[in-house]
């Protein structure tokens, strides 16, 4: 722009500067005129506009200058609110600017001065999201906003997007940008859809949760159990839960077993262990007298006693192991001692806990896919395999959704970065496999998305499911290519290069995890690796052949049905059970 050609329609005032134009965006007196206008928006002008999340305050000028850092590019309209001071509104010329602009970075999250960035194409915002982000102060009228939103053409929602190239691209996606896919856009007749869809959506979360009473029951029995085994045994012990029962969410599979591990020698009290092995020799043995002794002290506890009833006498026990099975609620309780067998399975647990933490659509995806897992009967593990000795079901299919959200979606940050944070180190045959849970950290994460608007929650949640399923069951052409799932860096690599071409591998794994990753795999390369998370020779519950030939199918068929059916809430048609589109036959 030369000399007079900054001109603020808002303010109808022309500004001779860039900089005179980016300070007079700060000024009060606009900003009071703006937050009033960015509520007759109408699509159009979205269409112009990112919104920008932070970890810090960014209302500056050299936020502004940040981007507009360019001679063709300029911010021209600069909205953020005072209840909200790590978001704001950037309104470029044109939605063509946008697209521009957001595919010039490396990623949606992006850093200024160390500082954390995450932008988003506002004209891909639900209609109903894009109006929680604007404070309700600043509605004069809901209703005639609502109106007046409906009166302006919609557009027709455009398909989503299928590379169906060779992914020669792969190693330049995780290093670039993010695919958005197209977001729901609903039309008339939107509540109605969007109340029925969430009430659906609390369904499933409340099919796939542990009761209640179940999960008091348990807990009551571990604190018995506990305290008998510090009682006798070994002082200062801890039982630790992990597989499903961490995040309190039912298993794929009809085996419902609550397993703890008994740390006697306080490694998560102390957070580090020197000991590479377990040191049963010199450990008292797990008996079946102390569970029963455990059931008896129930029998004399009022509030307690009617557990007592509902345990089946030891169904198992030997140095390592404790097994006993709850009548009433039928799972299995299982306590684990040897640290060798559990200690990586265990931790990659507490991790998968930890990340939910990072942003409040984790864990509902998480329950969604375990859906329909349990429902279409999906296994990803060989048969036969041992519970205690690998992760089972649903450990592989969990980290399938991690590695998409991390890998495909950046949202999550990827394992190493976690890892490689300060931390008490927890070492596990000569690795360090422990971590901080930092709340701190996971709060940058968390603080970009809000899902106080329970519908257009729920609608999200879906469409990351049907990007999920799209994602493996057909953009990454499984039977026809073979990948790595990097999870410890979440990034994908060609079988071929991994297996053959070390020197050519664009990799963050270090040379001896790759020399770990690749050991045995030469000869006869699967159809895909799963690289562990936390300890490389450490593996999941997983079938590579039923997963191309059976698992990878059945998402694509899910993938096709979930978007038919999300196309109809687009527009605004109802749809009666969405459940029906997660069943395969």
């Amino acid at each position: 722009m030369s000399v007079h050609d900054y001109h603020c329609s808002v303010c109808q005032g022309s500004f001779g500067t860039r900089k005179e134009w980016l300070s007079h965006l700060l000024e009060f007196n606009h900003q009071t005129k703006a937050r009033k206008e960015i509520c007759r928006w109408n699509q159009t002008e979205i269409d112009c506009v990112l919104v920008v999340y932070a970890t810090f305050p960014i209302a500056s000028l050299e936020f502004l200058q940040f981007f507009s850092n360019g001679s063709a590019n300029l911010v021209t309209d600069f909205v953020w609110f005072e209840s909200r001071p790590k978001m704001g509104f950037l309104q470029f010329e044109s939605k063509h600017k946008v697209a521009e602009i957001f595919s010039g970075f490396a990623s949606p999250q992006i850093r200024m001065n160390n500082q954390l960035l995450q932008i988003r194409k506002a004209g891909e915002c639900l209609r109903l999201e894009w109006q929680e982000l604007i404070p309700s102060p600043f509605h004069d009228n809901d209703d005639d906003l609502l109106e007046a939103s409906n009166t302006t053409p919609s557009r027709p929602p455009p398909d989503i997007v299928v590379p169906t190239s060779n992914l020669s691209s792969h190693e330049a996606n995780n290093s670039g940008k993010d695919e958005e896919s197209i977001p729901i856009v609903l039309q008339s007749g939107e509540t109605e859809s969007a109340q029925s869809l969430m009430a659906q959506f609390k369904a499933i979360c409340q099919a796939m949760e542990i009761p209640d009473d179940e999960y008091e029951t348990a807990l009551q029995l571990t604190e018995e159990l506990q305290k008998q085994l510090r009682f006798k045994y070994f002082a200062g012990c801890k039982l630790i839960w992990f597989r499903n029962w961490f995040l309190k969410l039912q298993n794929t599979s009809s085996l419902n077993e609550l397993v703890f591990f008994l740390d006697e020698k306080g490694m998560f009290e102390n957070g580090s262990n020197d000991d590479t092995k377990s040191d049963l020799e010199h450990c008292p043995p797990l008996k079946t007298g102390t569970v029963n002794h455990v059931l008896l002290s129930h029998s004399r506890n009022l509030g307690l006693r009617k557990l007592t009833k509902q345990i089946c006498p030891t169904l198992y026990a030997d140095k390592t192991r404790l097994s006993f099975q709850c009548r009433k609620y039928d799972f299995l309780f299982s306590v684990v001692k040897n640290s060798s067998i559990v200690l990586p399975e265990l931790q990659t647990c507490r991790l998968l806990s930890y990340l939910c933490s990072f942003d409040p659509r984790v864990k509902p995806l998480l329950t969604v896919i375990r859906y329909w897992a349990k429902v279409n009967e999906i296994r990803l593990a060989k048969p036969g395999i041992t519970p205690v000795c690998r992760a089972p079901d649903p450990a592989a299919l969990d980290w399938l959704v991690i590695f998409f959200l991390c890998y495909k979606k950046k949202i999550l940050p990827s394992s190493r970065e976690i890892t490689e944070r300060p931390h008490a180190k927890l070492i596990f045959q000569n690795v360090d496999i422990g971590f901080a849970e930092d709340a701190d950290f996971a709060q940058q994460f968390s603080s970009r998305y809000d899902e106080q608007n329970e519908k257009v929650h729920a609608l999200n949640i879906f469409n990351l499911a049907e990007q999920f399923f799209n994602f493996y069951g057909a953009d990454i052409l499984p039977g026809k290519r073979k990948f790595v799932f990097n999870m410890k860096d979440g990034e994908m690599i060609p079988m071929e290069a991994f297996v053959w071409k070390i020197s050519k591998i664009k990799t963050k794994l270090r040379s001896r995890e790759i020399k770990t990753a690749r050991k045995g795999k030469k000869t006869n390369p699967p159809n895909v690796i799963f690289i562990h998370p936390l300890y490389i020779q450490h593996g999941f519950a997983f079938c590579d052949k039923s997963f191309v030939s059976s698992v990878c199918p059945a998402m694509q068929i899910t993938g096709k049905k979930l978007k038919l059916a999300l196309d109809k809430i687009k527009r605004g048609q109802k749809v009666d059970d969405i459940t029906s589109a997660f069943k395969v036959n």
